[in-house]
């Protein structure tokens, strides 16, 4: 994640780590998920810093795989 980062010019903070740690954890219990924060918070940077980690990853190590993302709108899911 680090190495993703410099690349993409973001410092990675303890706290923005910890975020990337917390996002993945989340996605391997769950099938979705939704960040929801202030704007500004790195929820977008955060997943995508992760997502491109883990992609970079395939074939390094079985644990991960090449990551697709579907955005959806919440408020266009009707329950």
């Amino acid at each position: 994640i680090k190495a993703e980062c410099e690349s993409a010019m973001l410092v990675p903070t303890e706290n923005f780590l910890f975020k990337c740690i917390q996002i993945y954890e989340v996605s391997v219990l769950r099938h979705g998920l939704m960040t929801v924060g202030p704007a500004g918070g790195g929820k977008t940077a955060a997943r995508d810093m992760l997502t491109r980690a883990m992609t970079k990853l395939d074939g390094v190590n079985e644990k991960y795989s090449t990551v697709r993302q579907w955005i959806l709108n919440p408020k266009a899911i009707t329950m």
